[in-house]
């Protein structure tokens, strides 16, 4: 029987191996990176608050309220690996942040956050909590406004005051480029969040019904919003809106010296949405015997 010659094959071997531990090396070096580790304990508050997320085109989520050992301060924290939570309980955590650079990676470098150890789990309201992470300057205050044509007006406005659906005292949040929303009541708490969807519309197409309610300033566009609420990662259709979109009218100094009336500001300024809908067949179908004409209502910002 020949003899295998076993030199050449453990040679062979040897510079496999050697050509892989190369290969490993290399993706080291021009992989993942540890650029910064620490482990400490924290408090995690006893209910998450909203926050807006910047990541390009920023959106609303809802993040823990963390306080460091040692701190006053709470802040916003997205995401703790391995953190089984329960509103309601206050948690003393240990935890271990770590940091990362990949310059192969879009995001260059991102920090995680791992639980390592529950040290205790308490039933209570965790106290000095703010409203929320969101600056209260980027709230827009809801300004509503209405028109009844009815026999019975009184029965309909008092439906309107008490609609769900027409958020007397509330405000909006919208993200930079208008395409994700935050609606909070009088306090800032959060009612709900999600998506936007907007086409522009021929405001041809509008019910007549809007003349009587017209916005004050000039309408520089016509749009369709449908705003999606999103609860446990599911987004669902919330409501629609006609809407124009409007220059609102600002006193111009010459104007006013003399004498004449408002005009449109020469500078830039803001458009404001006014959202429309058309409740006139809603409302004949909800109360038969008021007479029902007509029944407009207009939700736009102060």
């Amino acid at each position: 029987m020949e003899k295998i010659k076993w030199l050449p094959v453990l040679m062979l071997l040897a510079g496999a191996f050697c050509l892989a531990g190369c290969l490993n090396e290399d993706d080291e070096e021009g992989g993942v990176k540890v650029t910064g580790h620490e482990e400490y304990v924290m408090t995690v508050a006893s209910k998450k608050l909203a926050y807006v997320i910047f990541n390009g085109s920023d959106f609303f989520t809802e993040a823990y309220a963390v306080r460091k050992e040692g701190t006053q301060a709470w802040e916003p924290l997205t995401f703790i690996s391995g953190l089984d939570y329960e509103e309601g309980y206050e948690y003393e955590v240990r935890v271990s942040e770590t940091s990362y650079y990949d310059e192969r990676r879009s995001e260059l470098s991102w920090t995680e956050y791992k639980l390592l150890e529950v040290m205790s789990k308490t039933e209570k309201e965790s106290e000095g909590l703010p409203v929320s992470f969101i600056d209260e300057r980027s709230y827009k205050s809801v300004d509503v406004r209405y028109i009844v044509e009815a026999d019975d007006k009184a029965v309909i406005e008092n439906d309107i005051r008490s609609n769900g659906s027409i958020h007397f005292g509330c405000s909006y949040v919208f993200s930079f480029d208008m395409n994700n929303w935050l609606l909070a009541d009088n306090n800032n708490e959060v009612m709900a969040y999600g998506a936007l969807s907007k086409k522009d519309v021929d405001s041809s197409d509008f019910p007549e019904s809007y003349k009587l309610l017209p916005p004050d300033g000039q309408v520089v566009s016509s749009m369709e919003w449908t705003f999606y609420y999103i609860l446990d990662d599911v987004k669902t259709e919330y409501h629609s809106y006609d809407v124009f979109m409007v220059e609102p009218k600002v006193d111009n100094e010459s104007a006013v010296s003399s004498g004449k009336e408002k005009e449109y500001s020469p500078s830039p300024v803001e458009t404001q949405p006014w959202m429309y809908e058309d409740l006139t067949e809603y409302y004949k179908a909800k109360y038969p015997d008021a007479g029902v004409k007509t029944v407009v209502v207009c939700q736009t910002f102060k």
